[in-house]
């Protein structure tokens, strides 16, 4: 274990919250960081999940699905010492343009089911189609969803900013809980897997395993589905016709508004309960945006404690209570916070904001891997301002973003925003004349910093543009 791998689990051991004023909230806010990062009974640790998300958490969860089986850099030197290595996987990986993902019906369940996956060149979900008879049959051609319950004889479209479908999970987050258990993933060199040779790599707690070809270091299984790699069937990612007698449920805005089924409108006790919470949360969530837009950081912590009491899972939560104790100065507590969300995953603002925290408390290394994310994110938004993945940098630091449109940068000034950041990460400065304002003065700018950044993106560990 590194000095700044030590030094993150003593700020998880000892950080109090002395200062939140119940101890209810206290006590239960420890016990959601606990199981948050990973200090949960094994039976409980996911990889694989199928998932509903909103636009927000969409975003992090796809972002992930290129690392599907990529096991955490930090953690690589220590966990296995063969010769297959798992930065071959990490290596191949880049290259994957689609998946193919396949399991056959399993016992007591009488459906199978059938994933094709769009990989885009940032490592983001694309375009995305399952077929689970007789329950589901989704297409996202990234403009509409269509899920087409076959049991229900009812298709839903959404816009796919508001509802997604996704499969992905996360190892790097599973390996560094082995490695804070003190444990080793076990890895099976040249092992048979329906009469090819893999190499298998095995959590020792759970058993759970992923197989990884000998030849092009890819996954080809995980848990009963198969993974392939081929390009898909002209037509997959298009969005087929309602079939005919269907209910369609058009859920996209401006749609015309229709009756829903009933199925639709009953919800389950789990549901109802979510609902009770939100109505406590919401208002509580929005005061403390606007105490943390007023630099009362203080309050705008007690706030939000109490809404990830009620709702640890509630979006964005975790990012803002780590904002306050930034503020505060009480980086220790900022990083565990940004930690619950940023560990394990790729949410680029959320790597910026723990890259700082590092930072303030001199701990460069691991900054500069949370600056590893965050940069290249950056320098590739610059092209293009207008896209979710930039538009999120200013959302992650305006707490009043969502509720005034008026505070939502141009994309100019988001822009610029962009730039300051880059340089308050990097020391770097290549200038921006904003009076100019020209398409000239842009492509200086933005070739300017894609060029540092080819050359200094293996400082931080990653290959650039």
């Amino acid at each position: 274990m590194t000095d700044d791998e030590r030094q993150f689990e003593n700020f998880v051991r000892q950080t109090e919250f002395d200062d939140t004023p119940d101890p209810n909230h206290r006590d239960r806010l420890e016990r959601h960081l606990l199981r948050a990062l990973g200090k949960r009974p094994p039976r409980q640790i996911e990889f694989w999940r199928i998932a509903m998300k909103s636009k927000i958490t969409k975003l992090a969860a796809a972002a992930v699905i290129l690392i599907a089986v990529v096991l955490s850099v930090a953690i690589l030197d220590k966990s296995i010492p063969s010769a297959y290595a798992l930065e071959q996987t990490i290596d191949a990986i880049k290259s994957v343009r689609f998946m193919h993902i396949v399991r056959g019906p399993r016992e007591n369940k009488d459906y199978g089911d059938e994933r094709w996956i769009e990989i885009m060149p940032d490592g983001s979900q694309g375009r995305y189609r399952q077929h689970m008879p007789p329950r589901l049959f989704v297409v996202d051609d990234r403009k509409t969803v269509f899920a087409y319950r076959e049991n229900k004889n009812t298709v839903v479209l959404y816009d796919p900013n508001d509802q997604s479908f996704t499969w992905y999970g996360n190892p790097g987050k599973w390996l560094a809980e082995l490695a804070d258990g003190n444990l080793t993933p076990i890895v099976e060199e040249y092992v048979d897997y329906k009469g090819r040779a893999a190499h298998l790599v095995r959590d020792p707690r759970t058993s759970r395993k992923v197989y990884i070809d000998t030849q092009t270091k890819l996954p080809i299984a995980y848990g009963g589905y198969d993974i392939t790699y081929e390009e898909p069937p002209k037509g997959t990612f298009d969005i087929p016709p309602v079939p005919e007698g269907a209910i369609l449920v058009d859920k996209r805005p401006g749609a015309e508004l229709t009756e829903e089924p009933e199925w639709m409108k009953r919800k389950t006790e789990s549901d109802k309960k979510l609902d009770e919470h939100d109505e406590k949360c919401a208002p509580l969530f929005r005061e403390a945006m606007h105490k943390l837009a007023e630099g009362k950081y203080e309050e705008a912590a007690e706030l939000l404690t109490v809404v990830v009491d009620l709702q640890p899972m509630r979006n964005w939560v975790w990012h803002w209570l780590g904002k306050a104790y930034y503020e505060l100065g009480q980086y220790e507590k900022a990083i565990v916070m940004y930690s619950v969300w940023c560990r394990g995953g790729t949410l680029s603002c959320y790597n910026l904001a723990r890259g700082r925290a590092y930072r303030k408390l001199g701990m460069e290394m691991a900054a500069r891997k949370d600056f590893e994310i965050a940069l290249e994110a950056m320098v590739k938004s610059l092209r293009d301002m207008d896209s979710m993945k930039a538009r999120l940098f200013d959302y992650a630091e305006d707490p009043l973003y969502r509720y005034d449109k008026q505070r939502r940068p141009s994309e100019k000034e988001s822009f610029t925003k962009m730039v300051y950041r880059l340089r308050e990460v990097t020391g770097e400065n290549f200038g921006y004349d904003r009076s100019l304002d020209t398409p000239e003065e842009i492509e200086r700018v933005i070739s300017a910093w894609e060029d540092w950044w080819s050359a200094h993106a293996p400082d931080y560990l990653v290959v650039g543009p």
